[in-house]
């Protein structure tokens, strides 16, 4: 299994060039899926929690690192129309948060209350030695990942400006897999965003030190990269790993972990690991967006003929869509329409601005 895996890995492992054609269905399947995407959380913003919320101020961080005066100017006009609703939207999430008694909210204040843009963006790459992560994904355990435990420690960067050794023996653990990886990498990404990142170093270098036999240590006193892109290559190498082989095992969308693979493609994406912006995978994520543009964990699909819908109509839809964001649905009891995730749409409309972001 071990060395059939890595044939596949090598197949794999290249990012495809698209050429104008290709790019331009992706374009327009992505502006259209968006739209969906948002037109869905505009009818429940009552619901989305902090979760969706996040995913929501990162994709409004991407929408803001557009190039406009480089584009045509319908599509520079839907851009911006889907900036706006982006940015009242997510006022009005925040707002309605807010007046929430509950802690959960003001500990994660400063991943919430403004766009989301990582402050690193790594251009070179993943590492070459795949070996190494790929002996370090047989060997990885499925430990239980801890998210009260996880979520203290987000707490204590976010509030408290503090890393203990507590918090990075727990994620600098060799055996985590999933979800748990996932976080590992994000408790860095916010020591990094809340500019607490030159602290976590001091700490992390100390702690390695007496834990030199692990992954991470071992990885970098070999990375030639300065500290902080070696350590997100780590975890990235580590997540690309898992990533390509639930690509390479899929068989139905009922049976895959839809949200870990949409998130495990967000975060290494938005460090600039250009190697998650596949378009084969982008497409998967597609197959699992409802009719109503948002995610449940299940199978779904609509439109599979989008490729034949006109671009400048979508393109006049989105822009007449800016007059019409005030619509209020009713408010569902504790489940969202369809029910679905605010946390994995919030992740795919994530994904998808940033992928539209590659493309243009």
């Amino acid at each position: 299994m071990f060395f059939k895996y890595l044939i596949l890995l090598s197949l794999g492992s290249c990012i495809l060039s698209l050429d104008d054609r290709r790019a331009e269905l992706l374009t327009k399947d992505l502006i259209y899926r968006i739209n969906k995407a948002l037109i869905f959380f505009e009818r429940n913003y009552e619901l989305v929690n902090v979760d969706g919320l996040f995913g929501i101020r990162a994709a409004q961080g991407a929408f803001l690192n557009f190039k406009y005066k480089q584009l045509d100017p319908k599509l520079n006009l839907t851009l911006t129309s889907l900036t706006m609703r982006l940015s009242t939207l997510s006022k009005k999430i925040y707002d309605n948060l807010s007046r929430l008694p509950v802690d959960y909210v003001s500990n994660f204040e400063l991943l919430i209350n403004k766009p989301f843009i990582p402050k690193l963006k790594i251009r070179n790459g993943l590492s070459r030695n795949k070996i190494f992560f790929i002996e370090k994904f047989y060997k990885s355990q499925n430990q239980e990942f801890n998210e009260k435990f996880s979520d203290l420690c987000y707490s204590n960067i976010l509030k408290k400006k503090n890393v203990d050794f507590q918090c990075l023996d727990y994620f600098t653990i060799d055996s985590a897999s999933g979800y748990y990886l996932t976080h590992q990498l994000l408790f860095f990404i916010i020591a990094d965003y809340t500019g607490y990142f030159s602290n976590t170093k001091e700490k992390l270098i100390e702690f390695l030190s007496h834990n030199s036999d692990r992954n991470l240590a071992i990885f970098l006193n070999n990375e030639r990269n300065d500290f902080k892109t070696g350590l997100f290559k780590y975890y990235c190498n580590s997540i690309y790993i898992e990533s390509d082989y639930l690509y390479k095992t899929y068989e139905n969308a009922n049976d895959f972990p839809q949200d870990l693979f949409i998130e495990q493609l967000f975060l290494c994406g938005s460090l600039g690991f250009s190697e998650f912006l596949k378009p084969k995978w982008l497409k998967l994520i597609f197959s699992f967006q409802n009719k109503n543009g948002c995610f449940n964990e299940k199978a779904n699909e609509f439109d599979s003929n989008i490729e034949y819908l006109d671009f400048n109509e979508i393109l006049d839809m989105i822009i007449l869509r800016s007059s019409k964001t005030n619509e209020r649905s009713k408010r569902y009891d504790s489940i969202m329409e369809d029910f679905c995730s605010a946390h994995e749409t919030g992740l795919a409309l994530a994904f998808f601005s940033l992928f539209l972001k590659s493309l243009i």
